[in-house]
């Protein structure tokens, strides 16, 4: 039997990235519907969106969401799209925002995993499995962009971002020949085919070679590096001055 009773709710939106998971106006939805169900109206959303869930520690919209149940609530519960998007921390974690809540007289809804979480009993042996479940695919998910990074390097492509001082970045056949060259900040689009790898730019190489030369022999500090880059009118690729922070 549907709850006519209405009740005071916040949503609780967020995603890592802007290319997985269920994005915030998709979340937003099925709160909404969900909170209606259960008679419940949207106070605000506290939202973290391009943030990992992996500790609550570092996102601001569920940490302000945790102290303003603590002090000076207005609401009685949160609703989230699943228990993911709570966070992938390990049990431990999760179960002292948990507490804190319940001692705030605040009880935590997702959504998804509603009809599993509908007898107390069975959610409290449930949402500990599925949580370490979110834990492990987070560590996966962390695992294999850390191998297909290492695999990039170890094959002599150029793993992304700008080229640093001395080097340009190229877009290279299987076979290593040059097919062209990246500008400025330009990506490699994946229709084009090819990978990227770094080569020496022939216009900066003299300044690394003397950098590394004159460091090795005289053991002079970066400021004074700089300096002397500045005094022989080399600049950054930018345009700019050397300072200690760019040698």
């Amino acid at each position: 039997m549907k709850n006519t009773k209405s009740k005071v709710a916040v949503g609780y939106l967020r995603r890592s990235t802007t290319k997985q998971e269920a994005s915030l106006d998709k979340q937003r939805e099925v709160i909404e519907q969900h909170a209606a169900q259960l008679g419940y109206s949207i106070l605000r959303y506290y939202t973290d969106d391009g943030i990992s869930g992996a500790s609550g520690a570092h996102r601001p919209g569920f940490q302000e969401m945790i102290a303003k149940a603590e002090n000076g609530k207005d609401f009685d519960c949160i609703i989230c799209y699943d228990v993911s998007r709570f966070g992938r921390m390990d049990n431990d974690e999760v179960g002292y925002y948990r507490h804190k809540l319940r001692m705030a007289g605040v009880e935590v809804i997702t959504v998804m995993e509603s009809d599993r979480y509908a007898n107390p009993d069975t959610a409290e042996i449930l949402r500990p499995i599925e949580q370490i479940q979110h834990r492990a695919y987070l560590k996966k998910v962390s695992a294999d962009v850390l191998g297909g990074m290492k695999k990039t390097a170890s094959d002599g492509h150029w793993g992304g971002g700008d080229a640093p001082f001395g080097f340009k970045r190229v877009i290279c056949d299987a076979q290593r020949n040059i097919l062209g060259e990246l500008e400025g900040g330009a990506t490699l689009a994946r229709r084009q085919g090819g990978h990227v790898e770094l080569r020496p730019q022939p216009t900066e190489v003299p300044t690394v070679q003397w950098l590394f030369s004159e460091y090795a022999s005289t053991r002079r500090g970066y400021k004074s590096l700089a300096y002397e880059l500045n005094d022989r009118g080399v600049r950054t690729r930018n345009g700019n001055p050397w300072g200690p922070t760019t040698i």
